[in-house]
């Protein structure tokens, strides 16, 4: 609730993260839940398949329905009266073209929003940056009991996703070394942890 009330009041918000960790996740659950109050509505733009800032250009064009162009300047002045809100999810790769798109977006079209998820922060001007954490790993004296466990942010995840494709799954007390090795292993990276339930 509080990042979708600051994203209301941000035109530029950073979602930073190392690889994994659900940036893409936050960014697409915070887009859903802003989505009333853009008239023009949320538009992600997936970067992590574009390797080259001009290709960058033509892939917004392409994904926001706009004539091609290899200006930014041309292509934001095509966005100068919508109100809407850019995802640009994978930036990092592309930091200073993302910049220098913001700045001139700034300039032409400035009731269009920017959420961001990239591994290292823009530094752009206005910039309002959220490093999204990995998850707390279970600690070794947890093993004692599957309530103590159960605490930890790791594990509850592990457990709510094996539960969504096995009806009736319980943690015993014989799973918590295995549960904690995998936990530890994967770094408590949400996205790992999901694919090993």
């Amino acid at each position: 609730g509080v990042l979708v009330r600051r994203l209301s009041g941000q035109r530029l918000m950073t979602l930073t993260g190392c690889a994994g960790v659900g940036k893409s996740t936050l960014a697409l659950a915070l887009a859903e839940r802003v989505l009333p109050r853009y008239r023009d509505g949320v538009w992600w733009v997936d970067l992590a398949t574009v390797e080259a800032p001009l290709m960058m250009l033509r892939h917004l064009a392409t994904v926001l329905h706009l004539e091609p162009s290899g200006s930014a300047t041309e292509l934001c002045r095509q966005l100068a009266s919508r109100q809407l809100l850019l995802v640009l999810d994978g930036a990092d790769l592309l930091l200073g073209a993302c910049r220098h798109l913001l700045r001139v977006l700034s300039e032409h079209a400035p009731r269009i929003s920017v959420l961001v998820s990239s591994r290292e922060a823009l530094h752009a001007p206005g910039e309002w940056v959220l490093r999204v954490p990995q998850l707390a790993l279970p600690a070794p004296s947890v093993l004692g009991s599957v309530e103590q466990a159960m605490v930890s942010p790791a594990v509850q995840l592990f457990v709510a996703r094996v539960r969504a494709s096995q009806q009736g799954f319980v943690l015993r007390p014989q799973d918590l070394a295995p549960l904690r090795d995998i936990c530890r292993r994967l770094d408590g990276i949400p996205l790992a942890l999901e694919l090993a339930a």
